[in-house]
């Protein structure tokens, strides 16, 4: 089954992106890399369909995702743009992310404007640079169980758990469209996808959480997809880690 799953997962990515090929053409693309898995195998594809793709990246002088970034820019050859911010970055962007999100009627705390922030200032640059159309991993982290949350979940409840956090998903996809259309740029969610939700939903728990070389690994499937496409180990085998304290946007918000 574990084999059938990952060619199922690569078949519906090449089925996903060849819909978005038929629609978008001789376009620039900007595709939002932090290093882990599930926005490298974004940009794997976004290669393979879109020769004028560029990866984005935010970054500030506490970030660790710079290293792995620059990994799967190298492997993908393609150009990598470093967004890097400081204090008075975040300061100047604050009262804005705030209007967008209230405007929105979405709730403002500690995971969502950190969030929404860093979101903001690296499609400013993009917009900045003329691209229009933008592509996001979002989504694995709850479809497929890449929050430390589900590890302690027994495995037999694991996919009742995923389903009723769905929601969450919803409120985080609303919270990227609103930043997105107060620049006018398309947003695109491979992850987010019907035919890719219904498959993931359908994965069964041990292909989520699962052990690899005796270590214990989340997203397990896309982690096995990663070894499939060839992607750098380092890439494959990097833990989640959220990205608001990975690219450092955390420590300066609170400064």
């Amino acid at each position: 089954m574990e084999n059938q799953l990952i060619n199922d997962y690569i078949n519906l990515f090449d089925q996903i992106f060849i819909s978005y090929q038929q629609r978008i053409k001789n376009q620039k693309i900007a595709t939002l890399v932090s290093g882990g898995i599930d926005s490298s195998i974004v940009a794997f594809f976004c290669k393979k369909y879109f020769p004028q793709t560029t990866l984005y990246t935010l970054l500030t002088l506490k970030a660790s995702d710079k290293k792995y970034t620059q990994i799967i820019a190298q492997f993908l050859k393609l150009p990598l743009k470093e967004v890097s911010v400081g204090k008075n970055d975040i300061k100047n962007s604050v009262s804005i992310v705030h209007s967008i999100l209230t405007k929105n009627q979405l709730e403002i705390n500690q995971i969502h404007l950190p969030l929404a922030i860093a979101f903001y200032l690296v499609l400013k640059k993009i917009k900045e640079d003329g691209i229009k159309i933008v592509f996001t991993g979002q989504g694995p982290d709850i479809l497929l169980a890449g929050y430390h949350m589900y590890q302690n979940i027994p495995s037999v409840d694991l996919n009742a758990k995923i389903r009723n956090d769905l929601p969450l998903l919803e409120i985080d996809k609303r919270r990227d469209i609103a930043v997105a259309n107060f620049f006018d740029l398309q947003l695109i969610n491979p992850y987010l996808e019907k035919k890719f939700v219904d498959f993931a939903l359908k994965v069964p728990s041990n292909l989520k959480i699962n052990f690899i070389n005796d270590e214990k690994y989340e997203k397990y499937l896309s982690r096995k997809v990663g070894e499939k496409l060839d992607l750098p180990k380092e890439i494959v085998y990097r833990h989640k880690k959220a990205f608001q304290y990975s690219s450092g946007i955390i420590k300066l918000l609170k400064k």
